[in-house]
C-alpha cells in the first residue's frame, strides 16, 4: 500500500497487526491519502472460511495513529502464575535525536478489571544501547491480591503504563492481562494445579453475513458467551487466527482458545510462502498478549515434515514455555512434536483407545443433518441460502410428499442429531483416560453434500437454536464441568415392566470446587 503515492509496505500476514512509520511521507495538518491494492485471486495464509475460501482484501479499519517521538511502541505483560506477580514488557523507541527524552522512565500500575489499584506504582529507567533507538524494559511486580484466570472465573487485570520524562507524562498504555498457568503432568492436562478436561468446540470461520470475522468485541463476546451457557471451555481454530476482538472477548468470558496455522494436511501452498516458523513467531509475537491463548497448533491432519516438526516445537517451548504445542490436530503427533494428542473422531469404548500422553478427542462426533431452508430469509449478506424452500419443496414433490413433511422431518433430524450428541459426550466422559474433546462444530460449517449442504453444527449458521434441537441449557447438562452419567447392562435404552437393568451412575467432575458431600 502507499501514502501520498509513496510506497509503504507489501503485506502478506498470517495473523499480525503491523504499523508503519510514515512521519516523513505526511504533512502537518495536511491530508494522508492511503491506497490499498488488494487480490483474492489466489488463497492467502489468513486460512479463511470453511479451511479453504480465497481471500484478499481490507476487513478493518485502517488507522493512522500520532504519538511523540519518543514513544511506547509495543507493551504485554506475562503472568506468572507460580510466582504469584505480572511481568511487564515494553517497547520504548524514537525516531530522531531530537526526539530523545532527557530521563525517560516508564511507571507502571496495574489495577483489577472493576478499577482497583494492586500494590504499588513501579517505576523503572529506560536505558538505550549504543546507537540504539529501542529499548526493551521489563519490570516485575507482585499481585496482590493475586486472582488466577480459568473458564469458570475469568479475573483479568490492567496494566497502565506511562513514559515520562522525569516526572512529566509524555505516552500512555493500558494492557489488560491475566494469568493462568496449563501444563501437561503424565497422561493429564492441569489448569491452576487442577485436573482440567478439555470441552472443546471447533469453529470453521463461519460468517454468513460478512464473510470475514466481524471486527466487533460485542458480537464475538455474545457468540462465546453462548459457548458458555452450553458448557464449553476451549474452542479450536480450525487452520486459521481470529481477530484481536475475538480473543478479547474469550478472555472476558472463559475461553481457551487453539489458533493454527494455515496449514491443512497435504493442501498445496503455492499461492503463499511455506514458512510455519516465520508464521509461529508471528503469532507468538501478536497474540502472547491474550490469556485466553493456550495451544500452538500448525494446522491440520497432516505433518509439516521432518525434522521441521520437531524444530517448530522447541521453538514454540523456547519462544513461550507458558503454552501447549500440538503439531498438527488429528495426525503424527508424537512426543517429539507435541505434548498431547488426539484421541478417536467417533465414540470408542472407554479403556480401548491407548495413549502415552493425554489426549483430545479429534472433530468428535461430526454429527451432520441437512441444512433447513427456513432460514432462507436470514442469509441477507455475504453468502447467498445453500437451500431455499423453493427448493426442497421441489425435491418433496417428486417423492410425493409436501412441505409440512419436510418441516417434520428436518425437525425430526435436528431431535435425533440432539440425542446422537447427548450419547457421544457422555460416552467420551465416560473413559477415565479421555482429557477432552473438541466437539464438532458449533454451528454449522455449511459444505456442500450431493443436492444440499452439511448441517453438523450444535447451532445454525447463525448461533441460533435449530428447531427441535439442543438449547445452550440442555447441552450444558452433559456438557458442563459436573455431570451425571449412567451406564447399563444391557445397554439398550429401552425396557419394560419386568426387565432387570445393572446399572452404573458416574460423576465426571472438573469443576473448580469440590462436591460437598455427594451433592
Amino acid at each position: 500500500f502507499w501514502v501520498n503515492n509513496k510506497t509503504v509496505a507489501l503485506v502478506d500476514n498470517y495473523c499480525g497487526t503491523y504499523k508503519y512509520d510514515i512521519t516523513d511521507l505526511v504533512e502537518p495538518g495536511g491530508e494522508a491519502v492511503v491506497v490499498a491494492a488488494v487480490n483474492n485471486s489466489t488463497p492467502s495464509r489468513k486460512g479463511q472460511m470453511v479451511s479453504s475460501h480465497k481471500f484478499g482484501g481490507l476487513y478493518r479499519d485502517v488507522e493512522i495513529e500520532a504519538t511523540p517521538d519518543m514513544r511506547l511502541d509495543d507493551a504485554w505483560v506475562r503472568g506468572d502464575y507460580d510466582g504469584g506477580a505480572a511481568e511487564v514488557h515494553a517497547t520504548v523507541a524514537f525516531s530522531t535525536e531530537a526526539g530523545r527524552l532527557a530521563e525517560p522512565v516508564l511507571r507502571v500500575r496495574i489495577v483489577t478489571a472493576d478499577g482497583v489499584q494492586v500494590g504499588v506504582e513501579h517505576e523503572v529507567p529506560v536505558r538505550f544501547g549504543a546507537g540504539a533507538r529501542a529499548a526493551e524494559v521489563v519490570l516485575r511486580a507482585p499481585l496482590v491480591p493475586f486472582m488466577p484466570w480459568s473458564p469458570e472465573s475469568p479475573n483479568l487485570y490492567v496494566a497502565h503504563l506511562t513514559l515520562c520524562d522525569g516526572d512529566q507524562p509524555i505516552h500512555d498504555w493500558a494492557e489488560r492481562f491475566g494469568v493462568r498457568k496449563v501444563e501437561v503432568r503424565g497422561d493429564r492436562f492441569f489448569l491452576n494445579g487442577k485436573p482440567l478436561f478439555i470441552r472443546g468446540f471447533g469453529d470453521d470461520y463461519v460468517y454468513p453475513l460478512t464473510i470475514s470475522s466481524p471486527v466487533s468485541l460485542e458480537e464475538h463476546r455474545e457468540h462465546l458467551m453462548i459457548a458458555r451457557a452450553a458448557g464449553f471451555n476451549y474452542v479450536r481454530l480450525h487452520t486459521h487466527c481470529e481477530l484481536p476482538e475475538y480473543f478479547e472477548a474469550a478472555d472476558e468470558v472463559g475461553i481457551m482458545i487453539q489458533p493454527e496455522l494455515p496449514y491443512y494436511g497435504d493442501y498445496p501452498t503455492e499461492a503463499f510462502t511455506f514458512d510455519p516458523m516465520r508464521d509461529l513467531r508471528e503469532l507468538y509475537a501478536h497474540y502472547r498478549r491474550y490469556v485466553s491463548f493456550t495451544t500452538y497448533c500448525t494446522g491440520n491432519e497432516g505433518l509439516l515434515g521432518k525434522p521441521l516438526d520437531r524444530e517448530i516445537y522447541k521453538l514454540a517451548k523456547r519462544l513461550d514455555p507458558d503454552r501447549l504445542m500440538l503439531h498438527q490436530d488429528g495426525e503424527l503427533n508424537t512426543a517429539e512434536n507435541s505434548d498431547f494428542r488426539n484421541g478417536p473422531i467417533n465414540v470408542w469404548a472407554p479403556g480401548s483407545f491407548e495413549c502415552d500422553a493425554p489426549f483430545v478427542a479429534h472433530e468428535y462426533l461430526n454429527l451432520s443433518v441437512k441444512q433447513d431452508p427456513r432460514n432462507e430469509d436470514r442469509f441477507t449478506g455475504g453468502w447467498m441460502p445453500p437451500v431455499t424452500l423453493a427448493e426442497r419443496d421441489e425435491r418433496l414433490a417428486a417423492a410425493g410428499l409436501n412441505r409440512r413433511w419436510g418441516d417434520a422431518c428436518q425437525d425430526a433430524a435436528h431431535a435425533l442429531q440432539s440425542v446422537y450428541q447427548k450419547r457421544g459426550l457422555e460416552s467420551a466422559r465416560l473413559d477415565p483416560a479421555c482429557d477432552g474433546y473438541d466437539y464438532w462444530t458449533i454451528v454449522d460449517v455449511v459444505v456442500q453434500q450431493g443436492n444440499t449442504y452439511s448441517a453438523q453444527g450444535l447451532f445454525d449458521p447463525f448461533w441460533g437454536v435449530k428447531r427441535n434441537g439442543s438449547t445452550p441449557e440442555f447441552f450444558r447438562r452433559f456438557n458442563g464441568p459436573s455431570a451425571l452419567l449412567l451406564t447399563t447392562s444391557p445397554e439398550s435404552r429401552i425396557a419394560v415392566s419386568g426387565d432387570v437393568l445393572e446399572t452404573g451412575i458416574w460423576i465426571s467432575h472438573y469443576g473448580e470446587a469440590a462436591i460437598a458431600a455427594g451433592e
